[in-house]
């Protein structure tokens, strides 16, 4: 499935599980790896208003290279330390400067592209179960 196809599926569901009566008052927490979160960092764009929290697993490419002015929301990249590159922490440099929300980049140690190492996978999880539980237990505020 092409990007933008999937780009638009995810905001579509995004606005529809927003508009349901029995989860008002909730919000959502996407996380995505490669083309997923491309398109979760898109729908967190276009409909910022039902998503609390995003984790993004990777981080290569244009499609994960975020406009963080444009991103409204608590977003974490996670990437192997084998995958992370310069462009991708220059980027999280102009994201704490540009970015209205909190972000954050973490490396996960001795993990790949896609965290098959022993126990990588565990680390992922640790660190996005604690991003969730801190942005989608309480609402958050911008200061400034």
């Amino acid at each position: 499935m092409h990007l933008a196809q999937l780009s638009q599926r995810l905001v579509a569901i995004c606005r529809w599980l927003h508009q349901q009566p029995e989860l008002a008052g909730l919000t959502l927490g996407l996380m995505g790896e490669g083309n997923v979160a491309a398109a979760a960092l898109t729908a967190a764009r276009q409909h910022d208003a039902a998503v609390g929290a995003l984790v993004a697993l990777g981080g290569e490419g244009a499609a994960m290279t975020p406009d963080w002015s444009q991103l409204s929301v608590p977003t974490l990249l996670l990437v192997g330390e084998h995958n992370a590159s310069k462009s991708l922490l220059v980027s999280q440099q102009q994201a704490h400067q540009a970015g209205s929300a909190p972000n954050a980049l973490r490396i996960i140690p001795q993990a790949g592209p896609f965290f098959q190492e022993p126990g990588t996978l565990a680390q992922v999880c640790q660190q996005a179960a604690a991003w969730f539980t801190c942005y989608l237990a309480r609402p958050w505020t911008t200061h400034g």
